[in-house]
């Protein structure tokens, strides 16, 4: 997700997890979680991706279970919000 910046100049890229997102629309992705939250996030780097614990970093700051632990289970689907 990118933030932050003036027409694309100086956006910040954050991974969020899917499991925060509740819902989706042409030009939005709504998240349960406040801008601020978001903006604080660790940032995407595709290079960051390979590191071992990039994952458990975002879990984390998110506060959310990982997808790779025992019992999870799939979010469902949110409709987009009006």
């Amino acid at each position: 997700m990118e933030h932050g910046g003036f027409v694309g100049i100086g956006e910040k890229k954050s991974f969020v997890p899917v499991e925060a997102v509740t819902g989706i629309t042409d030009d939005r992705v709504y998240v349960d979680q406040s801008r601020e939250a978001v903006e604080g996030s660790p940032a995407y780097d595709p290079s960051l991706v390979e590191e071992p614990d990039y994952y458990s970093r975002v879990y984390d700051y998110y506060r959310l279970p990982p997808f790779w632990g025992a019992g999870y289970i799939y979010p469902g689907y949110h409709p987009p919000r009006s």
